[in-house]
């Protein structure tokens, strides 16, 4: 089968009129494992801030609730985002900072898998949808709140090797 093994060794591009997907179905040479971790920030009101450290708000655990949303997002990147494969995550992690200097909430998300494709877009998915809940839950409170600097923070694994955000991210 020389045709399968050349296609094994380099991942195969079809094009659909201005799209492309990468075909990830040849590359089962190319299995590791991928971790990445994101981040973002959302700036909230002095009241804001106290009913989710305190656990006050109205609708409940904000950060619970929130860490929950992160996650099933995650899990569900290649519904909401066209031409992301389906990938299986081994692990899928929010966690929190709390910055009472700037009254603001840090969410971090780790996501990894062992596959034949990264998981960036899970681990910006995961974190972004985190920040929209905090804002769901807390927009009565207020409608003032700030949701910014969403980014990778570093990956390992993959064909593109070890990434590290530099410190001005």
């Amino acid at each position: 089968y020389p045709v399968l093994e050349t296609y094994a060794v380099i991942c195969q591009i079809i094009c659909f009129t201005d799209f492309i997907i990468l075909s990830i179905f040849f590359c089962y040479i190319l299995f590791f494992c991928a971790v990445r971790y994101a981040t973002g920030k959302i700036k909230v009101s002095q009241e804001v801030y106290e009913a989710i450290t305190n656990h006050t708000a109205k609708k409940g655990d904000v950060l619970g609730v929130a860490r929950i949303a992160g996650i099933m997002a995650a899990k569900k990147n290649a519904e909401l985002i066209p031409l992301c494969h389906i990938i299986p995550l081994t692990n899928c992690e929010i966690t929190y900072e709390m910055s009472k200097e700037e009254s603001a909430v840090i969410a971090f998300c780790k996501a990894s898998c062992v596959g034949k494709t990264g998981v960036e877009m899970e681990a910006l998915t995961g974190v972004s949808v985190a920040l929209l809940t905090i804002y769901d839950m807390c927009k009565a409170m207020d409608r003032g709140m700030e949701i910014s600097d969403i980014h990778l923070v570093e990956k390992s694994g993959g064909k593109s090797g070890h990434y590290v955000c530099e410190e001005s991210c």
